[in-house]
């Protein structure tokens, strides 16, 4: 009967650690309850197969709900994005620094529902319009030269300080 019961806490333990796995940082306590579960389940009396499978389901599940979060979790943030294209000039380099919210600025442009802003040889943007995100940021870096994009670099960030950029291939 003990070892039933073993095996019982095993198997809720398992399934307490796959809904652990909302996030990669929950890490630490998916592993404390999986590992909980683990001696639970193998000093139980129930088959091997039984002890195998509840060894393994917890990881495939977990990390399968994990991605399944977190890809949700990324397509309500992008739904929600300021999505701004800067247009630079093809000698550019530098920070670029944007006023928003200033009367003399720059007209807000909307193309194919992006926001276009014309960065100068100074990086010095003055905008009439307002930048003010509190989801994800997805903002294009355009190297132009006339009417023609030569190089293009895309900026992706969830939270402040893990920015990502990646070149166009």
């Amino acid at each position: 009967m003990m070892k039933d019961l073993f095996f019982t806490i095993g198997r809720i333990l398992g399934v307490v650690t796959i809904f652990l796995c909302i996030n990669f940082y929950y890490i630490v306590f998916f592993s404390i309850t999986y590992f909980l579960s683990l001696i639970f389940i193998w000093i139980s009396n129930s088959t091997i197969k039984n002890k195998i499978v509840w060894t393994i389901l917890p990881i495939v599940l977990g990390f399968l709900y994990m991605l399944i979060i977190d890809r949700t979790h990324q397509l309500i943030l992008k739904s929600k994005s300021l999505s701004v294209d800067y247009i630079l000039p093809l000698n550019f380099t530098g920070e670029i620094i944007v006023f928003d919210n200033v009367n003399c600025g720059q007209n807000k442009v909307i193309e194919n529902e992006r926001i276009v802003i014309q960065v100068p040889e100074n990086g010095i943007v003055y905008y009439s319009g307002s930048l003010n995100n509190e989801g994800y940021i997805d903002n294009v870096f355009r190297y132009e030269k006339g009417n023609m994009t030569v190089k293009t670099l895309y900026e992706s960030m969830f939270w402040e300080g893990t920015k990502e950029y990646h070149e166009q291939n």
